[in-house]
């Protein structure tokens, strides 16, 4: 480990090797809540649980992408992606996202020089750049990022008073605020029929939006 007076903490040398294994969801936990689990091998009860599988982000490559994170810095990944494959890309990433089922980044990418959000699991490996991060890459410069919005959400189909029990719907509706780059992946994992397919099958979609309200800035003077 060595210390870096500018980053004002220590760092782990290139030839680094943890002498533990660290799960992502404990780490995840520790850097966004400060919390960390206590597991218990005794069990108390016989229970079923079955959780969906999925591919979990290997810690050892996105530890740097965790690190630039709280460091404010650049770094460079290799990323796989639907529409372009594999890339090597410059990021500068913000905030770190937890839905349902994936995690994410947030982060200004200089090779398509707009903001974009990051599956972790995706990510091949990642190094730190000594670059100096520009004005128009800091979350500030967001502006998708920085603009909340408020999703009515209602049941879909004729099912509503069952729905709304499942749900904890009140009076036939729900509101949610989040941020505006943050609706696909909520509508996602949680199997919500978007405004623009009101027709998808109740059973599969229980829920619908019905409108999306962009909210005024915090900042913003009344």
């Amino acid at each position: 480990m060595g210390y870096s007076h500018k980053l004002k903490a220590y760092h782990p040398s290139f030839t680094f090797q943890s002498l533990y294994i660290h799960d992502f969801a404990d780490a995840l936990k520790l850097i966004s809540e400060g919390k960390q689990e206590v597991v218990c091998t005794t069990r108390f009860t016989d229970s079923y649980i079955f959780k969906m599988q999925t591919s979990q982000p290997d810690l050892v490559k996105v530890s740097p992408v965790l690190r630039a994170l709280l460091h404010n810095q650049i770094i460079e990944i290799e990323y796989v992606s639907r529409s372009s494959g594999v890339t090597k890309r410059q990021i500068i990433p913000h905030s770190i996202i937890q839905t349902g089922v994936f995690s994410y980044i947030r982060a200004f990418d200089r090779l398509s020089g707009e903001f974009r959000t990051f599956k972790l699991n995706r990510i091949k490996y990642s190094v730190f750049c000594k670059d100096e991060i520009l004005i128009h890459e800091l979350k500030e410069s967001d502006s998708d990022w920085n603009q909340d919005v408020e999703l009515l959400i209602v049941p879909n189909g004729d099912s509503e008073n069952a729905i709304s029990y499942d749900y904890g719907i009140v009076d036939g509706e729900m509101r949610q605020r989040l941020k505006k780059p943050l609706i696909l992946y909520y509508l996602m994992d949680y199997n919500i029929a978007p405004i623009d397919s009101p027709n998808l099958p109740p059973l599969l979609f229980p829920l619908r939006v019905q409108s999306i309200t962009e909210l005024p800035s915090e900042n913003q003077n009344e």
